[in-house]
Parts: structure tokens; C-alpha cells; sequence
């Protein structure tokens, strides 16, 4: 009798172990579950039972286990919409409980809201928390509690070169703030970026004037940026110059 406890169980077991990672991959993916029937071999069964019966033309486990839904041998079979439901709300619980316990490690976080409507016109809230990640997150460069500090402890010959991409971006940058005309140029060129972008009204009449550009937007931690922002506006000057922008269209 134990031995048939035992192998019972086992059974049991190996079953869920599939349906957890089926719902694990089908919420990942935002996918629906069910379909008009909750029935194993009808149409329109919907994701969860269709990929069922997928895993049982290679799974033995799985195979056997819908033969004896089928043959009514059993009664709980565990692939209903309230098992999924009990698995999701499992598994939400599990990662809020992640959450909360590195949040509550990290010490300082903050909290973003944003709230968007979705396609039934029903008002949907995002919450996103920043945190400062606890492992992995020291400084690379630090001299003391970086990431070359501890390299250097597990090995002193190591060599540290931090990258000159960076570096030289860093160097460009500097040297653009210390130039009172360099900052006024720039500032321009992005105020005309969100001059256009803040509005659709004026974005929809950039672009029926001037087909195929658009304007780019700064960055500081990428100088390339900047290039790509003044390309375009090259462009545009010249078609300014030819009369196909007028200014009262363009500020309208």
C-alpha cells in the first residue's frame, strides 16, 4: 500500500510539474488560457488545453494521463479553469513575495505609477518599483568597494582598463557643457525636437512637409546622438531653404 502511495504520488507530481511550467509560459507570454470549451479533444478549446495535448504527443507522463481523463478513470484531472486560476494566483503571490523581500533589502526604492486604458476602454494602472539591486550592483571602477577592487584581491596582476568609448564620450561631453554657445546650440536643436514631438498636430504636419526624416532627440550618454540630431536638421535646413517648410506652418 505505501508503495502505491508512493507511486501515486510521483505521478501526481510529474503531472504538475507540466501544468505549472504551461502556465508559467502562457502568462509569461500574456496569452489567453481558455477558448469557448473547457473540453479535451474539441475545437476552440483555447491555449492551454490545445498545448496540452501538443506535450502529450511526446510526453509519456502527459500521454497517460489525458488517456485516463479520457476513459473517465479518473475525476481530478487538474486541467480546469480553476486550477489555472489557483496556479496563477500561486505563482503572482510568489513573485509579489520576491518583490517585497528585495525591496526590503534594497532599503530605498520608488514607486511610479501610469495608467493607460485598453482596448475594452477600461482603465488599467502599471505600477513600477525602482530599487538599488544589493548583489552585483557596486560601482565597476571604485577603488574600494568596485569591481576591479575585487578582482584585484582574488588576483593582483590583474589589469584594469576602463573603456575608452566611454571615456571619450564622457570628455565630449564635459567639454560641450564648458562652452556657453555649444550648450545654447544644443538646447535649441532639442526644444526642436520636443517643439514637434510634444504635439501630434504639429508631428502630423512635420510629416506631411518633410517626408521621411525625423527628428532626434539628445542623449548625454551617447554623444553619437548628437550627430544623428544634426544630420537631420541639415537636411531640413536645406528644405527649408527651398520653400517646402514655411515657419507659420512648421510653429502652427
Amino acid at each position: 500500500m505505501q508503495e502505491q502511495i508512493k507511486k501515486e504520488k510521483d505521478y501526481w507530481k510529474q503531472v504538475l510539474i507540466r501544468i505549472v511550467s504551461l502556465v508559467k509560459t502562457l502568462a509569461k507570454n500574456n496569452l489567453a488560457f481558455r477558448g469557448d470549451v473547457d473540453k479535451i479533444g474539441e475545437a476552440h478549446k483555447g491555449s492551454f488545453l490545445s498545448f496540452i495535448e501538443m506535450i502529450a504527443e511526446f510526453d509519456l507522463v502527459m500521454q497517460e494521463h489525458l488517456r485516463c481523463v479520457k476513459d473517465h478513470e479518473i475525476h481530478h484531472h487538474y486541467l480546469g479553469p480553476k486550477i489555472q486560476n489557483e496556479l496563477i494566483s500561486l505563482l503572482a503571490r510568489h513573485v509579489r513575495d520576491k518583490i517585497v523581500k528585495k525591496i526590503q533589502e534594497a532599503k530605498y526604492f520608488s514607486v511610479i505609477l501610469d495608467c493607460t486604458s485598453d482596448k475594452s476602454r477600461e482603465e488599467q494602472m502599471s505600477v513600477v518599483i525602482r530599487c538599488v539591486e544589493t548583489t552585483g550592483g557596486s560601482n565597476m571602477s571604485g577603488k574600494n568597494q568596485g569591481v576591479q577592487n575585487r578582482l584585484l584581491e582574488v588576483n593582483p596582476r590583474a589589469f584594469y582598463m576602463p573603456c575608452a568609448c566611454h571615456s571619450l564620450n564622457l570628455l565630449i561631453l564635459d567639454m560641450a557643457k564648458s562652452c556657453p554657445k555649444a550648450v545654447t546650440f544644443f538646447k535649441i536643436v532639442q526644444h526642436l525636437y520636443k517643439f514637434f514631438s510634444a504635439s501630434t498636430k504639429r508631428w502630423q504636419v512635420y510629416q506631411d512637409k518633410v517626408g521621411g526624416l525625423t527628428v532626434k532627440a539628445l542623449s548625454d550618454t551617447r554623444w553619437e546622438s548628437h550627430i544623428e540630431a544634426l544630420s537631420k536638421l541639415k537636411i531640413l535646413k536645406i528644405y527649408t531653404w527651398d520653400g517646402c517648410l514655411a515657419p507659420s506652418t512648421a510653429c502652427g
